[in-house]
């Protein structure tokens, strides 16, 4: 069954005076799904609790005097408003104390709790609770220096007020709950026993005032309140024949806090989640976590970054996790056993880093106890989605996990317990094969020596998707395909089509077009027909034919793309494959550079294409030319994913609130000053980020993100093998270095290179376990299309496959 919030409150009701407030805050208490019902479940759960999360609700229908001035009926109290909480006024020479409805004896246990308003304290004695009898005098109250105590004349004529050695310590114009909680020592109640004082005011909460050694068990108390100045008002009044545990007086006080001012909403949400006030650090313990941090994201700690017993919180995750992120694949572990971590922290820093974990990873979160079951959600969900043969082990033993929660996270299957020694031996071998290149780059370097090109000027956001003739003539330098240009698409405009080809020899067009080219081959194709132009020696040719009267020249400039100027890989010849690699460049750079690009994956605003530092062409070409294509294969061919346009990151995948790096960059909120790769592996990548906003931001680079060169250099594109985040304040330029992969062992590393962010993604992100697996899957794919294109593993033309 359930219960519904009317019920609650028709019962309740009838139990003690509970106002709407008081409800809504029982079924927060109670109603974990937030459906509007407690269910039977929830309700049994909400009554099992330890006292320590006992609601104040119960605590204020269960004990034997609850009086609130904002549901009086006795004297007559202030309503709530702009002067504050209701109250009933006192310490002024006209008010007398409030009487009882009936008097009330102190048992031998008991707890009174009084919320009160403290001015200036003049009076030598100022009672709060006392007996209205003439000639007896007992009364709780505080004495002139400010000490909370007990009056009792069953001492004798020489009683005086038994004070508590600490000082109330309030701000006068403030409200305080003081609380009394007395035990007598023998059976029936008299003054022998202890009397505990204790006083909340502030984000502190409850504070132990000290001990006297006499009790109030068995008087009478009648009154509360005095004409004597020092207490401006009274709350509430409340008292329990039992002694109240210090977190049930916590709870009480958190009840009222928010009301009384003692405490923001913030601060009283904080507190009811029982968490623990975690000690500082001095500075040596804070100067050896920030050397273990760097020495992690420099790549100094292998394995296991111990953190345990550090007094981490969870304001100190971010940096935690950022040098994990920085170690790049050197820490496969995390201890972070015996803090004061919450299922906050767990949930905005560590779960993100875990979701995209790409290997067997160790998380040690036993014995956080402020860790409560609102992160069992994300972390359970995050191990039902990492493939099994991971092994990821998250330890949540001593937390608030239950122990199903427990026993799945520690996932102890025969996957998990033979993962370690997977990837120990998964990293033994890519080791011997990272030596092995290593020790190839000079064999690799010369074998590319002459295959490598100089840099093309492209303008991306031009009204042609080819080479800028202006830029490229002035430089008096490259080796333009396809070049049908800015220069002739503005002669067509100014003389236009007809005037301009028809009748025309090539010879004529190029003296006016090309005046500096010398011996410049200039590429142009026609059907089958492959024809090689020289300023110095041009053939005749009718452009009409190329450019007809009722077609657009950019169109035809497409076809010529698509048709490309091979049919067969010009294996082995060294002017046909300079010829092949710029045009596999520019076709590609017109497919996913260019703002009218067929694949342009950047919605950039005014329409000025490619944000700075940012291309993806040159990667496409680089690896059709692995696979002896002719033509640009698609992304999909080596398994990357293309970003839509203004395609923002998955936000279960990073930290909460942060931004992608390409969402950054395409809008404007960040600036790619500059990127760059060194070798490969830790601190690969090199990021110089600028920040455009007003606001913070959080970028986040997620595993899988590749960064391409920008030329025909033959050296290594690079991808990011871990998530990364990185901070920054408005306007601040930061330099960031990323752990990374290098995509092939065709290549030589990068070598301070400068390189361009890709708009592509690695879909099978279970590929970054290793370089050695990356080096598998990539060669493998280049492998099997020079397969395809007719010539065997080592790129030589099978047996009878040399023509078409």
């Amino acid at each position: 069954g359930t219960i519904e919030k009317e019920e609650l409150a028709q019962v309740l009701n009838q139990l003690g005076n509970f106002k709407p407030g008081d409800i809504d805050k029982i079924m927060l208490e109670a109603d974990q799904n937030c459906d509007g019902l407690i269910h039977y479940d929830e309700f049994v759960d909400w009554l099992m609790r330890p006292v320590v999360t006992i609601g104040a609700a119960v605590l204020l229908s269960t004990n034997s005097l609850c009086l609130r001035a904002e549901k009086a009926f006795l004297g007559n109290p202030t309503k709530a408003g702009a002067g504050g909480p209701a109250r009933w006024a006192f310490g002024a020479e006209d008010i007398i104390p409030v009487r009882f409805s009936r008097d009330l004896m102190l048992q031998c246990e008991h707890t009174l709790v009084v919320w009160a308003h403290v001015e200036a304290l003049e009076a030598d004695w100022v009672p709060l609770i006392s007996d209205s009898r003439p000639n007896w005098g007992f009364s709780f109250g505080i004495s002139k220096d400010s000490k909370f105590g007990l009056f009792d004349p069953r001492a004798g004529k020489e009683a005086k007020p038994e004070l508590a050695n600490e000082k109330v310590g309030v701000v006068p114009g403030k409200w305080s709950m003081f609380v009394a909680r007395g035990l007598c020592s023998t059976p029936q109640p008299t003054a022998k026993g202890k009397t505990e004082f204790l006083v909340a005011s502030d984000d502190e909460c409850m504070r132990m005032l000290g001990t006297i050694n006499c009790v109030g068990s068995g008087v009478v108390i009648s009154e509360f309140g005095s004409s004597t100045k020092g207490i401006s008002g009274i709350g509430s009044v409340a008292l329990w024949p039992r002694l109240l545990a210090d977190e049930e007086l916590k709870q009480l006080f958190l009840w009222d806090a928010v009301q009384y001012e003692c405490l923001t909403e913030a601060q009283a949400a904080w507190h009811k989640l029982n968490r623990r006030r975690a000690p500082k650090r001095d500075e040596e313990e804070e100067a050896e976590l920030q050397r273990r941090l760097e020495a992690a994201a420099t790549g100094k700690i292998g394995g296991c970054l111990d953190l345990q017993e550090m007094k981490l919180v969870d304001d100190d995750l971010p940096r935690v996790v950022q040098a994990v992120e920085a170690a790049f694949d050197s820490v496969n572990a995390l201890a972070l056993c015996d803090n004061y971590i919450t299922e906050d922290g767990v949930r905005d820093h560590l779960a993100p880093f875990m979701q995209c974990l790409s290997d067997h990873f160790r998380l040690d979160l036993h014995k956080n106890l402020d860790i409560n079951r609102d992160a069992e959600g994300p972390l359970l969900d995050i191990m039902a989605k990492l493939p099994t043969q991971f092994g990821v082990i998250i330890d949540t033993r001593g937390t608030g996990f239950n122990g199903g929660a427990i026993a799945k996270l520690l996932n102890q299957g025969q996957q998990a317990s033979d993962a370690p020694m997977s990837v120990a031996k998964e990293r033994a071998r890519t080791a011997q094969r990272e030596a092995a290149f290593d020790a190839a780059q000079q064999t690799l370097a010369a074998k590319w020596a002459d295959q490598t090109d100089p840099a093309m000027p492209w303008a991306n956001d031009g009204p042609l998707p080819v080479v800028d003739i202006a830029e490229l003539a002035e430089q008096e330098s490259g080796n333009p395909i396809l070049v049908v240009t800015n220069a002739i698409n503005a002669m067509i405009q100014k003389n236009g089509t007809k005037d301009f080809t028809r009748g025309r020899s090539l010879e004529e067009i190029g003296k006016v077009l090309f005046p500096k080219y010398t011996n410049q081959k200039l590429i142009l194709r026609k059907g089958t027909e492959r024809m090689e132009i020289a300023s110095c020696d041009l053939k005749v040719f009718d452009l009409a034919q190329l450019f007809s009267d009722d077609s657009r020249v950019e169109n035809d400039i497409r076809r010529l793309i698509d048709e490309g100027p091979f049919d067969k890989f010009p294996e082995g010849k060294k002017n046909e494959l300079e010829d092949l690699r710029a045009y596999l460049a520019t076709a590609a750079k017109a497919m996913y550079d260019h703002k009218a690009g067929t694949q342009m994956a950047w919605a950039t605003s005014g329409g000025r294409g490619l944000p700075e530092n940012c291309g993806t062409g040159q990667l496409i070409a680089h690896f059709s030319y692995f696979s002896y294509s002719v033509r640009p294969r698609t992304h999909e061919d080596f398994g990357f994913r293309l970003r839509e346009k203004g395609e923002k990151v998955d936000a279960s995948m990073v930290k909460k609130g942060a931004v992608g790096l390409h969402a950054a960059v395409e809008s404007g909120a960040v600036k790619l000053e500059a990127s760059s790769g060194k070798s490969y592996g830790h601190n690969a990548v090199t990021l110089r980020l600028l920040s455009a906003s007003s606001e913070p931001l959080c970028v986040a680079v997620p595993a899988g993100t590749i960064f391409q060169h920008i030329r025909w250099v033959h050296h290594q594109s690079l991808l990011v093998g871990r998530t990364v985040h990185i901070d920054l304040q408005p306007g601040q330029s930061k330099e960031q270095k990323l752990g990374a992969f290098c995509m092939n062992e065709t290549c030589c590393c990068a070598d301070d290179d400068p390189m361009a962010l890709t708009a592509l993604q690695l879909k099978d992100t279970s590929l970054l376990r290793s370089q050695g697996q990356v080096w598998d899957y990539f060669e493998g794919l280049f492998a099997k299309y020079r397969e395809e294109a007719g010539f065997a593993a080592g790129g030589k033309k099978k047996a009878g496959k040399n023509k078409k």
